[in-house]
């Protein structure tokens, strides 16, 4: 008689050789792509059709030792421009875009079309070596891939595995955590400080838990920059 814990197990170690794979290749392939790490990413930001107090902030992405396929995926995004008029729209702890509500001039289709790496990650990599502290970003999404967001609070233990619900008898992954913000701190703090109301003056719930922003948080540009100064 076959004992599911042992199939468990199978799949388990398969799962760990392939996502180890991906991960050597990936290490690989960021540095033939993007050069030598660090990295980073400069985004512009409006509001309205208004650029916000400051209007960038740049990400020092994850150490590719530790993060080398998020790294890889996400920076092969910024490349392909897909980001770029995608939007920030609640306000949930997290701020982050959502594929299916982004700002209409979101192409969501460009997702699709990227060379290399598909729509969405071929697994949820996930390291305690590199967590969900305030002010870093994350990739989500079931598959991840087209979903982004900021951490606006310390949501290492919301955003663990051990803090996601259960699925068929198994915990769902964790999300991946892909870089933090290093510079321009004070325009995602102006970020975080925009009113939650409508023109009514009540509060803009897209569910009982979830507020969203008056206005879209619009990103005029994500892009790859070569040292913390967007230089």
């Amino acid at each position: 008689e076959v004992n599911p814990a042992d199939n468990v197990k199978i799949w388990d170690d398969k799962h760990l050789v392939l996502t180890s794979e991906i991960q050597r290749l990936s290490k690989t392939l960021l540095q033939l792509k993007f050069g030598s790490p660090p990295y980073f990413v400069e985004f512009e930001l409006e509001v309205d059709s208004e650029t916000v107090k400051g209007g960038k902030f740049t990400i020092e992405m994850a150490p590719i030792d530790i993060m080398p396929y998020s790294t890889y995926f996400f920076l092969t995004q910024v490349a392909a421009g897909v980001w770029n008029s995608c939007s920030f729209f609640i306000n949930l702890g997290v701020v982050y875009y959502d594929e299916a509500r982004g700002s209409d001039r979101c192409n969501k289709e460009e997702f699709s079309r990227i060379d290399g790496i598909g729509e969405t990650m071929a697994f949820q990599e996930y390291s305690d070596k590199y967590m969900h502290l305030t002010d870093t970003l994350g990739i989500n999404g079931r598959p991840a891939g087209k979903g982004l967001y900021v951490n606006a609070q310390n949501n290492t233990r919301t955003l663990h595995p051990k803090g996601q619900r259960v699925v068929g008898g198994l915990p769902l992954e964790g999300d991946p955590c892909i870089g933090k913000i290093v510079r321009g701190l004070d325009s995602f703090q102006a970020i975080k400080r925009l009113e939650h109301l409508n023109d009514e003056g009540e509060m803009q719930l897209l569910s009982p838990d979830i507020t969203a922003f008056q206005k879209a948080v619009t990103i005029i540009s994500a892009k790859i920059v070569k040292d913390i100064d967007g230089q």
